[in-house]
């Protein structure tokens, strides 16, 4: 859950934000290129979606797409969504369905400045998840993996 909670995107229009503990810059996604070129892995980028911020995310993923090109594969949008609600990061009732709107949101946004990108997830936590989150119809702009 640090990606959410954590972990935030920084550029010249989004400066880092109080909450966070450390920050993500275009350096970063450069220095994570040469490692995925020298491995040969995929990279699958982590976007916060508990501070709800679809344009800061966008450029995130401009800034990620055009220092990782190839070895950008997807974005996940959120870690384990379905356990904000018991670490008070949501209201409850929290399912699948109001996860799927603010993605939509997230996907509108990303699409916008750098198209093409697959969304992957979400990932949930623990194996029991799945009775409640696994079964839920994804919408159009999330790809269960």
């Amino acid at each position: 859950m640090s990606a959410d909670t954590r972990i935030a995107w920084t550029d010249s229009r989004t400066p880092r934000p109080a909450w966070a503990t450390n920050v993500v810059d275009v350096n970063d996604f450069r220095a994570l290129a040469g490692l995925a070129s020298a491995s040969g892995w995929h990279i699958v980028l982590t976007l916060g979606i508990v501070h709800f911020e679809p344009q800061a995310a966008a450029r995130e993923v401009a800034a990620a797409k055009g220092a990782l090109g190839e070895w950008l594969s997807a974005v996940e949008i959120g870690n384990e969504p379905n356990s904000y609600a018991q670490h008070l990061m949501r209201a409850e009732p929290w399912s699948f369905t109001p996860y799927a709107e603010e993605v939509a949101s997230y996907r509108a946004a990303i699409e916008a400045v750098a198209p093409g990108i697959p969304v992957y997830g979400p990932d949930v936590s623990g194996s029991s998840a799945f009775e409640a989150w696994g079964r839920a119809r994804p919408s159009s702009s999330i790809r269960r993996c």
